[in-house]
């Protein structure tokens, strides 16, 4: 991990990180970072010094993301996706059997009714009942992987991912990648023609 100074780009510190870590965020005051593993593990990390405060086995981690009320971390897996508390990364539930393979990067709706869960390689966006784990709806968008939420939590912009022929076997069809607009009053989801591909998208900040 490279610590840069967001003045002068300097770098003020560097620590190694655990083997496998592949995406991280941090809690609120930047004390600490959040990382899943690609060994099937979930990560406490001092974001001073470096060390591992706390870690949990969650199967198949591959991606992360707050609640609602930002008091406890998503976590997405195989067919299932887990709600952990930060300190030490108790499991507090875990929903399973959501009628999916992999899930990726999981966002929450602004008013935490809704858990918005990707799964790429089913083609489908599952909207999770946060309170209970029932899967509401499950919204065919092509290949999601990412959201960006707008619109006062009216509306989720889903990227998905170009999937070529064979990449991921035989047995998984190849899909198209590009960008939809799903309407989280509604759920009917609308294409954004003239993208061919998108591994992720964020709102420019409002000056």
């Amino acid at each position: 991990m490279v610590v840069f100074n967001r003045q002068s780009g300097a770098v003020l510190r560097t620590f190694p990180l655990p083997p496998g870590v592949h995406n991280f965020l941090f809690n609120a005051d930047g004390s600490a970072l959040f990382a899943f593993t690609m060994t099937g593990e979930v990560l406490r990390i001092n974001a001073d010094r470096g060390n591992v405060v706390s870690r949990v086995a969650t199967g198949s981690p591959r991606g992360l993301a707050r609640t609602a009320d930002r008091r406890h971390l998503i976590v997405s897996g195989i067919d299932e996706i887990w709600i952990l508390e930060p300190e030490r990364l108790r499991v507090e539930r875990h929903f399973g059997k959501l009628g999916v393979g992999q899930t990726y990067y999981p966002a929450a709706t602004p008013d935490g009714r809704w858990i918005l869960v990707p799964a790429v390689l089913d083609g489908v966006v599952l909207v999770v009942d946060a309170a209970t784990g029932a899967v509401a709806h499950r919204i065919e968008t092509g290949s999601p992987l990412l959201f960006a939420l707008a619109g006062g939590g009216k509306l989720a912009w889903v990227s998905n991912v170009l999937v070529p022929a064979g990449v991921f076997g035989p047995e998984v069809k190849p899909r198209d990648g590009g960008v939809v607009q799903l309407d989280l009053t509604t759920f009917r989801a609308t294409d954004v023609r003239g993208i061919p591909d998108a591994n992720g998208l964020a709102f420019i900040a409002s000056r």
